[in-house]
């Protein structure tokens, strides 16, 4: 059986692609190579989309555009900062994964691992391809309108802060700059949600082993006696619309239904518990059952900074939100 943690290969090799993983001892030369592609990628594309913002408040249709990439390039800072500055703490995640307590120890314990650490490689996938392809359609047709003549705009921002003949002498490398900035961008986000939901499948995944284990304790044998049982518009810009939205639907839902099914998988081992071999066991053994029982009555669940739970009553909340937030923004564009 391979390691738990070889299914984090293609985050791995993203960070260190891109400037955000030196790994345990990073040689002095990538440190330079990190500093200037985070700085020039993340802080200073970050830094113009800020300005641009104060170029465009009276402009309510480009401003609820500029506004949408803005804090969706928040949520960027903030990840490309978690892989930054926890590189520790994922290194030992990482271990975790790889220790026996997480192997399977028996044929079926195995097979439930394996299957699900390719269901989740299956999932990154698809995820990478799709977000691939929004990609595309958001890049390529307007930089094909470009060189056909056509009228064509950046990507992402407008950069009215640097006028018109500056934007139009220098539209390639801005361009350029923009698409490649996004690219990176939509690397840190499918990397680093891949992560952490990979880390939630994961825990469901041992939950399973551990209900499987539950419901197969037989403290009838001799030596399992003795041992006292010790052992997660335009068509162009409607298409890509379409794929970004659905791109940051996913990226949402899939943390919240991975949390709902950490909740009601933690809930079923009180069950799995009970149905073990417990009348046959030790008094010791006994005893610990009913201490575990009376935790696992508490659903295992992750909770963002505190506030919020990971679920699917959160992202439903989270969508009627976002519905009521555009529906207004979209109203009062309409009589202004």
């Amino acid at each position: 059986m391979t390691t738990i943690s070889k299914c984090f290969t293609n985050n791995v090799l993203a960070w260190k692609i891109f400037g955000i993983w030196s790994g345990p001892n990073p040689n002095k030369y990538y440190k330079y190579f990190s500093f200037i592609f985070v700085n020039l990628t993340l802080t200073i594309f970050n830094l113009f989309l800020t300005i641009n913002l104060f170029y465009t408040y009276n402009n309510i249709e480009n401003l609820l555009h500029e506004v949408i990439y803005f804090f969706t390039e928040i949520t960027v800072v903030a990840k490309a900062s978690m892989i930054l500055f926890w590189k520790k703490e994922i290194m030992i995640a990482f271990d975790i994964l790889d220790s026996d307590d997480f192997e399977g120890n028996d044929e079926k314990s195995i097979e439930i691992i394996e299957k699900d650490v390719s269901t989740y490689k299956k999932i990154f996938k698809f995820y990478f391809y799709f977000c691939n392809l929004s990609y595309i359609l958001a890049i390529v047709p307007g930089f094909v309108d470009y060189l056909l003549g056509n009228d064509s705009e950046f990507p992402i921002s407008k950069y009215n802060f640097l006028g018109d003949e500056i934007r139009e002498q220098y539209f390639t490398l801005l361009y350029f700059y923009q698409s490649f900035c996004i690219y990176v961008h939509m690397v840190y986000n499918i990397s680093v949600d891949s992560l952490i939901t990979g880390f939630v499948f994961l825990i469901i995944t041992q939950l399973k082993v551990l209900k499987y284990k539950f419901k197969r304790l037989n403290f009838k044998n001799r030596a399992l006696k003795r041992r006292n049982a010790s052992e997660g518009s335009t068509v162009n810009s409607l298409l890509f619309l379409l794929t970004y939205i659905t791109a940051m639907v996913l990226i949402i839902f899939v943390p919240s239904w991975l949390g709902t099914q950490l909740m009601y998988e933690s809930k079923d081992l009180v069950t799995a518990a009970y149905n073990s071999d417990w009348m046959n066991s030790s008094k010791e053994f006994k005893r610990s059952i009913i201490i575990f029982m009376e935790r696992t009555k508490t659903p295992m669940c992750v909770v963002g900074m505190k506030m919020f739970l990971l679920s699917l009553d959160t992202f439903i909340t989270i969508m009627k939100t976002a519905y009521s937030l555009y529906t207004l923004i979209s109203r009062f564009r309409n009589v202004t």
